[in-house]
């Protein structure tokens, strides 16, 4: 059955972003994307299948998804598990490392073994050793003893994981593959410098924040620690009489992710949600509650990379998610890192119309879709039967994203 279109759904803690697309003749191209409240999701793991159910209805009805298109689910919750695997395999004497080489240790890592309640999502490349030549991204005709590939792996509960497919079946549709999504933005939102240098990609999310790392364009490691932007919020709350709808309004409109940037007497006023009526605070008390918790967040996020011994790789930091437009989040970022930040946004050249979508949202989802979209491409290429199929091992291990190449996944 031909599949003329793919949607492609992003689960955020608190969003579900859907994006629509297809490969036309001028190139990529966005049918439809829509962004939509998850309810019955936390740390984007379904808590209520009925209210989820819902919400990926209502984003499949504003993408008006038809019953032939290919549906791809990324999924990037808390509780996904990642491990790094060697593959290795000796070269015989005179003869040079060739594509069934790389497939073979391709197929080793997709076979590695994972606990029984586990599903992989996704086997991304590092790099390859030759003998003691470390690091290289592209070994083919090289020659050498031994080659090894080292992996990274992604998996999930097989439970989470078929509780959303369970909602989406409700919801009418079937699930094609569940896909580890931050990977995918690397795919729209970098350019070719960040491709030769290392890249932190901070997705600071409503419950979680979702820590990769990338090096040379490949993905060295992700990591989430189970906070975000609504942590800021509650600790507005705790520390003011207000509601948590105030307190987000109080966070977005008026506080910084850096207080020394709020002005020192300016103040706001607010209803207060007790019984003394009308109040006002210091916007720098407030922005002195906001990066407590900041500081918080990202020390442990700064241990994590220390104790992974991949502090020193970090060059820059790219930043997507709702949290990344905090006030003076950038600023706050510099000073802890001490290495630019830049907020995320989509290169020119990957669709023929970015619909103005942004990329601190849609990244992922998009992503994700340029990827099934050159799936089809390389598929067509080699005559491979079947719409929007994985295309083959070889392919993937060399210039596909799942293998090696300045497009492999790590």
């Amino acid at each position: 059955m031909q599949r003329d279109r793919v949607i492609c759904i992003d689960i955020g803690s608190h969003s579900i972003k859907a994006v629509v697309g297809t490969k036309s003749f001028e190139g990529h191209e966005i049918i439809d994307a829509t962004l939509v409240p998850a309810q019955g999701v936390a740390y984007g793991v379904v808590n209520n299948v009925e209210k989820f159910t819902a919400s990926i209805k209502t984003a499949l009805k504003n993408v008006k998804a038809k019953e032939n298109d290919l549906i791809i689910v990324g999924v990037s919750n808390y509780y996904v598990e990642s491990f790094r695997t060697p593959q290795q395999k000796f070269i015989a004497e005179g003869k040079k490392i060739d594509h069934n080489d790389l497939d073979e240790l391709y197929e080793n890592a997709e076979n590695a073994y994972l606990k029984v309640e586990l599903v992989m999502l996704d086997v991304f490349l590092q790099h390859y050793n030759v003998d003691e030549i470390k690091g290289i991204q592209n070994p083919l005709d090289m020659e050498g003893i031994k080659l090894e590939g080292i992996y990274n792996i992604f998996s999930c509960s097989k439970k989470l994981i078929s509780n959303i497919e369970q909602c989406v079946n409700n919801a009418g549709f079937d699930v094609a593959e569940f896909i580890f999504s931050p990977y995918y933005a690397s795919k729209v939102i970098f350019t070719e410098e960040d491709k030769e240098t290392g890249v932190l990609v901070i997705d600071l999310g409503a419950d979680v924040t979702r820590i990769s790392l990338f090096v040379d364009g490949a993905m060295y490691a992700s990591f989430a620690v189970p906070f975000g932007s609504q942590s800021v919020t509650q600790d507005i709350k705790s520390s003011y009489p207000v509601t948590m709808k105030q307190a987000d309004a109080l966070k977005k409109d008026f506080s910084h992710a850096l207080a020394d940037l709020a002005e020192e007497n300016a103040e706001v006023s607010f209803s207060s949600a007790d019984a003394w009526g009308g109040r006002s605070l210091r916007v720098s008390q407030l922005s002195a509650v906001v990066q407590c918790r900041l500081d918080e967040i990202f020390r442990g996020i700064s241990y994590q990379l220390r104790k992974m011994g991949l502090d020193d790789f970090v060059e820059s930091i790219t930043l997507v998610g709702g949290g990344a437009l905090q006030n003076s989040m950038k600023e706050f970022l510099e000073k802890k890192f001490e290495v630019p930040v830049r907020e995320a946004k989509l290169r020119e050249d990957v669709f023929v119309d970015n619909k103005n979508l942004s990329a601190l949202y849609y990244a992922n989802a998009l992503g994700m879709l340029h990827y099934m979209i050159d799936e089809e491409i390389e598929k067509e290429a080699n005559n491979q039967s079947g719409f929007f199929e994985k295309i083959s091992t070889g392919l993937r291990s060399l210039f596909g994203s799942r293998g090696s190449g300045d497009d492999a996944k790590m």
